[in-house]
Parts: structure tokens; sequence; C-alpha cells
């Protein structure tokens, strides 16, 4: 009985590694398959197992790219430049800066310095970096005489802003407007000089100081009684300078109507406002005079 155990047993151990020797020869079969449709799998298989996911910078590129209102594809660099600078002129209005205008600024400065990180000439812009440099550099030169135009007009204040090239941060431009001073990358520009009473331009020349002066010469006449003088003969003149413009053609296409509604206004105002009596002053506006006069602290106008 002991034999045909042992035989049992034997043939058992016989079988199992039978089985396991073809198991492996069927694995090994299975693996080296050389047939051509195994063999493409394979590449596949390969291709997908090794494919790169895109940078955080490429991916920000598609981005800027795919944005709608960023349309840039086939422009050339000239048509960018003529775009943008329709942005830069209307920055600027008399309340500081126009923030749709500013967004679409920097949006279209983020697309040229993707398009100059790449490089990719023609295909975006057509643009080198050394051409997208002169035309960031002309922006920001537009930017800077619409700026000091904005403040020797008078208009308002603005707080600080900056626009630059990205991947270029030599190229960047920060302005701002306090104080009726103009900072441009933190150093002080310009400032509006205030127009002088006795240097007063005309009219022609140049209206916004022409009515800057004489309000400032207002002002200036209901300081004291003795001060008076003669200064209101001075707004007199003025007054004539102005309206003689109004009969010009030119002055159509500017605001002196307006203007010398606000110096009338002024000369009002000016003279409720004085802190002493003062005798019958008489302004001839054209079309109309005004008379006022200040007697026991109580203001006539006529």
């Amino acid at each position: 009985m002991n034999t045909d155990k042992i035989q049992k047993d034997k043939s058992q151990l016989t079988s199992a590694a039978n089985a396991q020797q073809q198991s492996e020869s069927k694995s090994n079969f299975q693996y080296e398959d050389n047939r051509p449709e195994a063999i493409a799998q394979r590449k596949l298989q390969e291709l997908a197992n090794n494919r790169k996911t895109p940078t955080p910078v490429t991916q920000m590129q598609s981005n800027v790219i795919q944005l709608e209102k960023i349309k840039v594809t086939n422009l050339t660099l000239a048509a960018w430049d003529v775009r943008v600078a329709a942005i830069v002129g209307n920055l600027f209005n008399a309340s500081g800066i126009v923030k749709a205008q500013l967004t679409a600024l920097q949006r279209e400065l983020d697309a040229l310095g993707f398009a100059m990180k790449e490089n990719k000439a023609p295909d975006f812009l057509g643009v080198q970096v050394s051409n997208g440099k002169t035309s960031t550099r002309t922006v920001f030169k537009n930017i800077e005489t619409n700026a000091r135009n904005h403040l020797t007009a008078g208009n308002r204040n603005y707080k600080a802003f900056t626009v630059n090239l990205k991947h270029y941060e030599d190229l960047s431009l920060t302005l701002e407007q306090k104080n009726n001073s103009l900072f441009i990358n933190d150093k002080k520009v310009a400032v509006v000089q205030e127009p002088e009473t006795h240097n007063i331009p005309l009219p022609a020349v140049n209206l916004d100081q022409f009515e800057k002066g004489v309000k400032r010469r207002i002002a200036e006449l209901f300081i004291s009684l003795a001060g008076i003088g003669g200064h209101p003969a001075q707004i007199q003149q003025n007054i004539t300078q102005l309206v003689t413009f109004i009969s010009t053609p030119a002055a159509a296409a500017t605001n002196a109507t307006v203007v010398l509604a606000g110096i009338k206004q002024a000369l009002i105002s000016a003279g409720k406002a004085a802190a002493f009596d003062y005798p019958k002053q008489t302004y001839n506006f054209g079309v109309s005079v005004l008379g006022i006069q200040k007697t026991g602290g109580e203001f006539i106008q006529s």
C-alpha cells in the first residue's frame, strides 16, 4: 500500500509541475506575441504612457490665446499696433481712468507677451521679440503722453495702475496722478502749474488755461476791499476777449459759451461770499450785463 501511495504522490507532483510549465509557456508565448497587430498595440500603449502633461505656462498660453475677446490669430503685429493705439486713445477721460479700456489693454499685452515668449513667428502675430519690445515701448510712450495731457487739462486724479509685458518684467509702466501731479514709475514727472493772473493766455490760444486764470483772478478780487483796485477792469477785459472769441468760427468747436457762463457764475458766487461791503461793479457779457454790490452785508445782483 505504501508503494501505491508513493506512486500516487509522484504522479500528482508530476502533473502539477507539467501544469505550471504549460502555464509559464503559455504566458511567455503571450508576452512575446510578435504579430503585427500586437506590435502596433504595444507601440500605441508606449506612446500613451510617454505623453507629457502640458506645463502650466503652456496651458496658460492656450487659455489666453483662446479667449474670445483676443482676436489675434492670423493678425500681423502692425494690426495689433493699430488696435492697441485705439485702446490707449480711450484710456483716459475727464473722470480719470476707464477701467474697461485698462483691462483690454493688459489683455492685449498678455497676448503679445506670450507670442514673444514662445517666439512663434509667424504663427502668432508674426512677432519677433525685438519687434514686440519696440511696439510695447511705443504703447507705453503713448500712454505717458496721454497722461500728461490728462494732467494739464485739469482732469481728475486717479490711483496708481500698472501695465506690463508679462515674462518681460523690465517692460512695465506704473502711472498715478495725485495732488495734481503725475507720477511715472513712482517718480514725479509733471505738476500742474497754477495759471498766472497777470499772464492769462487768450481764449483762442488756450481756453482751459484762460478759464482757470480768470476764475483765479475773480477769487482774488474779493480778498479785501483794498485789493479790489483795478481788478474789475482786468476781468472785464478778459470777458471781452472771450465774447470776441465766441463770435469767430473757431469757437464753434469749443465750449467757450459754457466758459463764459461759468465766469459769470464765479463773479456772483465770489461777490456773495465777500466778507465786506463793496461798491457796485458792472460787467458786460455781450448779450447781458451783470451788476453786483454789497451794502450793509446784503448782496445785491442786478
